[in-house]
């Protein structure tokens, strides 16, 4: 009874080392937080929805 050859002489795929931070690496910087825009107030639900402005004729 003898092994496969393929077996034995696969060579394994060597693992990618992960890059040692040294001093000439620098982290990047990390994103500045920018606040959220202010946004619009919410209509009151108790007040109807105000109408949409009239749209004016186009004069060409």
């Amino acid at each position: 009874m003898t092994m496969a050859p393929q077996e034995m002489t696969t060579p394994r795929e060597p693992e990618p080392i992960p890059p040692v931070p040294g001093p000439d690496t620098v982290p990047p910087a990390p994103d500045p937080v920018t606040p959220n825009p202010p946004q619009p107030p919410l209509p009151d639900p108790l007040q109807p929805p105000a109408p949409d402005p009239p749209i004016p004729p186009r004069t060409e």
